[in-house]
């Protein structure tokens, strides 16, 4: 890895579609000129809670876009890097919903993992963008002694899941 364009405001748009929130449509295309650049890692911030039902199983249809774009990079010998962004509406890390936001947490990233599980070491798995408690006073400033324990909490969670894959 050596340098790395984001392509943000895209599949982490909390919008039905990646072009919510003004950006176009990603092609295979774009990703080469973005590899013609230079650049031989990709970023790509995803949003996946608005793109699951209730209970948290993600469109499969969203993950073949998602799967998609990834493979737009792949085509370019190019790293990726895949996280969830924008998931603060659900993932509060407080004691009173540690349990719930565990939970759906780590169902995500079961899916997310096995979906792409035979994928090689330029797919990197980033499991939370800037944890936080929302609205709290020390949301911007690194979070209670309780608030990072949660978090790592969730981190340990994530990185247990994504192994137990296999992939």
């Amino acid at each position: 890895m050596t340098i790395g364009w984001n392509l943000g405001n895209t599949m982490d748009s909390k919008g039905s579609v990646e072009t919510a929130w003004g950006n176009p449509v990603t092609t295979q295309e774009m990703i080469d000129a973005v590899a013609a650049a230079g650049f031989n890692t990709v970023r790509i911030p995803t949003t996946w809670y608005c793109r699951a039902d209730k209970e948290f199983t993600i469109r499969p249809e969203w993950l073949a876009r998602v799967k998609e774009v990834v493979d737009y990079c792949y085509a370019n010998d190019m790293y990726v890097i895949l996280n969830t962004h924008h998931e603060t509406d659900w993932m509060v890390p407080t004691v009173d919903k540690i349990d719930d936001v565990e939970k759906k947490f780590v169902y995500l990233w079961q899916q997310i993992a096995e979906y792409f599980k035979d994928y090689d070491e330029h797919l990197v798995f980033e499991g939370m963008n800037e944890p936080r408690v929302v609205g709290s006073k020390t949301e911007w400033s690194g979070g209670t002694t309780e608030e990072r324990q949660l978090v790592q909490r969730l981190n340990t969670a994530f990185v247990e899941t994504v192994r137990a894959t296999g992939g």
